[in-house]
């Protein structure tokens, strides 16, 4: 009787050991999210990279492995849900025009280094309906140095695309947008110093509505003129997804 147990009791831990061998504890790919974004898991690991997931192409940064998702990346039009797509008949001329560095510093005046323009390297861009018309926005970060850094807005109208605004602060790029608002963030920082600026799209043009600063060795923060509290600031923060 003893032995039949011991020989029971070796079979189920072989079966368990075999079981954890072909299916290890945490090996299931699964996406998980926080505050920050989306990543997909891959074991005690994560995705980098491009990466094939239930049909469809996503992009994991390289370094952190967050999903990108409203943006290009290697030519590629990344969607809201990050998949790749075609894109709209806007989106699809925004790519076509990201290809052509030349013709963004000649025509539009945007700042492209000369390093950019020989190699012909294409500019990373975020798209966003702005004012919620239906027609996506195109925000693009240029400069040859963090000092001279303007973020471009362009709309499509008419079958033609239209540089809104070339907004220039140095070391300030966009970070954000709130549908509730129609308003999008421009964030920036230098030698212990942040600001930020929020516009909205009206009728054209990108109208000035927050502005704050904040000095990290005081902590004093200042929203439209008025002293608010770190907790008062996180909030104003949180409004606006990247």
């Amino acid at each position: 009787m003893k032995k039949l147990k011991l020989t029971k009791l070796i079979a189920s831990s072989l079966l368990i050991a075999t079981i954890i061998i072909l299916n290890p504890i945490g090996a299931s790919a699964e996406w998980k999210q926080n505050d920050i974004g989306w990543w997909y898991t891959e074991g005690d690991s994560y995705s980098k990279g491009w990466k094939q997931i239930g049909g469809s192409w996503y992009y994991f940064g390289k370094y952190d492995g967050y999903m990108a998702y409203s943006t290009d990346v290697d030519g590629y039009y990344l969607n809201s849900s990050g998949a790749w797509s075609e894109g709209t008949k806007e989106i699809k001329a925004y790519m076509e025009l990201l290809k052509n560095n030349s013709l963004l510093k000649s025509k539009y005046n945007l700042i492209i280094s000369d390093e950019y323009l020989k190699k012909n390297y294409l500019l990373n861009a975020k798209f966003v309906d702005l004012n919620q018309d239906g027609i996506f926005e195109m925000i693009v970060t240029n400069g040859t140095s963090e000092a001279d850094k303007s973020v471009a807005i362009f709309t499509y109208t008419d079958g033609n695309i239209k540089l809104i605004d070339n907004l220039h602060n140095s070391h300030t790029e966009y970070n954000g947008y709130n549908k509730d608002e129609n308003v999008f963030l421009l964030r920036g920082g230098s030698m212990g110093e942040e600001w930020g600026l929020v516009y909205k799209l009206e009728n054209g043009k990108c109208n000035l509505v927050y502005s704050y600063s904040c000095n990290s060795y005081t902590n004093k923060i200042i929203l439209n003129g008025q002293k608010i509290s770190n907790d008062e600031f996180n909030k104003f923060l949180n409004k606006f997804k990247n």
